[in-house]
Formats: C-alpha cells, sequence, structure tokens
C-alpha cells in the first residue's frame, strides 16, 4: 500500500478486511477437523442402528469410552466382555499393539477364563479387535503434556519397521461360544455402568451399540449442504437484485461474519443442553451447526476470493491471491490451536464473541468496502 500509486491504493486498503474475514472464518470452518469432530466423537449422541449391515463403513462400534456420558438407559455392552486389566496395557489395546509380556501374563491368567488366540482371519473370530504382538524393548508407552497442558498417552513401536510375532485375539467362553473380548481399565469399567439405570438392559454377549463415524459427521455433512444450498442461496441473491434491493458485495461477506457467530452460538446452546459434555447431545445439533455455517461461507467465500482478483492491481493479482491463503493459513493454524481445547459451551461462546467483534469491523469498514468495489467495478 505505502509504494503504491494513488489510483492502486484504495483497492489495496480494501483487500485488509478481506483477509481478517476470510481467515477468521476459515478458523472456525476448518474446526471441522478438530475441535466439531471431538464434539462429536466424545459429546454426541451418534446411535445408528438405522444405517444398513451392508454400508459398515460408516459405522462403529460403540467401545466402553463412548458410555462414560452415554444415556442411562442405552444397551450397556454384557460385562462378560470386558476384560480389566492395568491403564499400559488398555493403552496399547486401543492402539491395537501388545508386548509379548502382556500376552505371556494374560495367557498365564487362569483365573480370567481370557484366551489368548493367535489371529489369522478366522471366521469364528470375525468381530474380534486383534492386536500385533512386539518385543517389550520395541514397545515404547508415553505420557506427554501437549500445548494445552492435556496429559495423553501414546503407544509407539520403535523402530518402526520391527516386525511383529504375530496377531492375536482375546477371547472368554461365555454361553457356550467364545466372545471376544475387549482390554479396559478398572476406571473405564466403572465408566460404562456407573451411569446406567437399574433398568438398562444387557447387549447379548459379542453384541455393540451401532454408531455413526464421527468423522463423516463433520466431513460430510458441509460439502452436502454447499451442493444443496448454492442454488437456493444464487436465487435469493437474485431475487434481491430483482426487487431493486441487491445485497452488495461487501454486505454479503458482513453476513458471512454474522451468520458464522449464530452457528457458533447454536453449537454453544447444544453444549449446554449437553452439560458440558456430562451428557450426550443429539446428532441434530452437528446438523443445525453445518445448515447454518454452510450459509454463512456461502456468502463469504466466492466473495472474498472475486474481491481479491478485482481489487488488486493486474501486476499484483497473484501476490494479492497469495495475501488471501496466507490468511486463510493462518486462520487454519488457530484452528489447529483451538481443537487442542474442550469443546465446551465456554469455548463455543469465545469463538462467537470473536467472530462478532471480526463482523463489527467488517460493518465499520462498509463504506470504505462499498467505495473501493464501486470504484474498481468490483
Amino acid at each position: 500500500m505505502r509504494s503504491a500509486n494513488q489510483e492502486e491504493k484504495p483497492g489495496l486498503a480494501a483487500l485488509i478486511p478481506v483477509y481478517i474475514a476470510g481467515g477468521a472464518f476459515f478458523m472456525v470452518l476448518h474446526l471441522s477437523g478438530g475441535l466439531i469432530t471431538v464434539f462429536a466423537e466424545h459429546n454426541t449422541d451418534r446411535q445408528a442402528e438405522w444405517i444398513p449391515t451392508a454400508t459398515e463403513f460408516y459405522a462403529q462400534k460403540a467401545m466402553p469410552s463412548y458410555y462414560g456420558n452415554a444415556d442411562p438407559n442405552l444397551s450397556r455392552p454384557d460385562e462378560r466382555t470386558l476384560f480389566t486389566v492395568s491403564d499400559q496395557a488398555e493403552s496399547m489395546f486401543g492402539a491395537r499393539i501388545l508386548s509379548e509380556s502382556t500376552v505371556d501374563m494374560i495367557s498365564a491368567d487362569r483365573t480370567s477364563g481370557v484366551t489368548v488366540n493367535q489371529f489369522t482371519g478366522q471366521p469364528e473370530l470375525d468381530g474380534a479387535l486383534a492386536c500385533k504382538v512386539y518385543p517389550d524393548a520395541n514397545v515404547i508407552i508415553n505420557e506427554a503434556k501437549d500445548a494445552h497442558g492435556v496429559i495423553s498417552t501414546s503407544v509407539k513401536i520403535v523402530p518402526e519397521q520391527t516386525p511383529s510375532s504375530g496377531q492375536v485375539a482375546m477371547t472368554r467362553h461365555i454361553e457356550g461360544a467364545e466372545v471376544p473380548v475387549i482390554m479396559v481399565s478398572q476406571g473405564t469399567f466403572g465408566d460404562v455402568y456407573r451411569k446406567a439405570s437399574a433398568d438398562a438392559p444387557r447387549l447379548a454377549p459379542g453384541k455393540y451399540v451401532r454408531l455413526i463415524n464421527a468423522e463423516l459427521l463433520t466431513g460430510f455433512l458441509n460439502p452436502l449442504f454447499v451442493v444443496i444450498l448454492t442454488p437456493v442461496v444464487v436465487w435469493f441473491f437474485a431475487w434481491r437484485v430483482k426487487r431493486g434491493k441487491g445485497v452488495s458485495t461487501a454486505r454479503k461477506i458482513f453476513y458471512g461474519m454474522v451468520i458464522t457467530t449464530i452457528s457458533l452460538l447454536v453449537m454453544a446452546l447444544g453444549s449446554k443442553l449437553g452439560q458440558g459434555g456430562a451428557a450426550k447431545t443429539s446428532m441434530m445439533w452437528l446438523v443445525y451447526y453445518y445448515l447454518i455455517i454452510t450459509f454463512g461461507e456461502l456468502c463469504l467465500s466466492p466473495m472474498g476470493l472475486s474481491l481479491v482478483t478485482k481489487l488488486a492491481p493486474k501486476r499484483l493479482v497473484g501476490l494479492m491471491m497469495g495475501g488471501w491463503f496466507l490468511s486463510t493459513a493462518i486462520g487454519n493454524k488457530m484452528s489447529g490451536f483451538i481443537s487442542g481445547l474442550e469443546p465446551s459451551t465456554t469455548m463455543f461462546v469465545v469463538l462467537a464473541v470473536a467472530i462478532l467483534g471480526v463482523a463489527g469491523f467488517i460493518y465499520t469498514m462498509l463504506p470504505r468496502l462499498d467505495s473501493a468495489i464501486k470504484k474498481y467495478g468490483a
């Protein structure tokens, strides 16, 4: 801007709020790959018995960790299908990795009734969660704090090329059949049944509640709504033009930020109804969120890209388009940081306030934006 001539300066100055709006919006939209997916995974009721069994790709079994905040009346797994082990063994099982000493210990325990089976794809072990077995020296379990101070446990094989000594699947003889078992810590075992009502039924041994994949919810809804809503948004703005009440490009960006704020408030309300994760909320809250934020995306994203090419001097179009992608990259970086936080009511409210602040900034800049857009015929 400082080195540009007087003819170019207004257009370049108008790109600054466009960049800010783009970065802030994509910071929120790309939470789909982090914060929103975590919310879907842990705080959303994802029961999906309606998914056809032929499409297992879209569904998964409800593992013990699902029940900590599940409906008290939801069917629980049969207690005999859960095998209590140490916290470290649970972490290894979760990574589908077991050390040789852990396998030996399970095999030597005659009181548990658990059988260690060499797994080679036997039909009778269909549904079993098979684990690869490695020498103890190559199985590394680490507890570390992330950038937010949250302790997480990771299980790694070092070096990665270490060959496994085979695969095993644990079963227990229940009611005349060998039923696959799941290894859980004592704490996880307690969480499965702690909130269960006295009338909560038990599933048959080897049966599980079917859940829709969290990634399907967060990765599918936005593209679906983009396809469905694009003709609606185009028709709406065209209808406004026909009535002589057309919406300016700058105001569309402002509307996009306001709509994004509303989508975050919807998530905040859904989280609050779930008592901040104490109970699971309906999948419909995610549907409402993506329905609303997609409207915001269709108001803002195409406008931003269009304005960059129209407001930038021809000799700087490539550089200014790079500025747009730089702003979205910064938004993505912030999205990654935010995704390491808890998807709580407070988190969604803070994000909503931040985006509303950006919307307010865009609103104050509307006269300048409209003037620049008019000047350059954008």
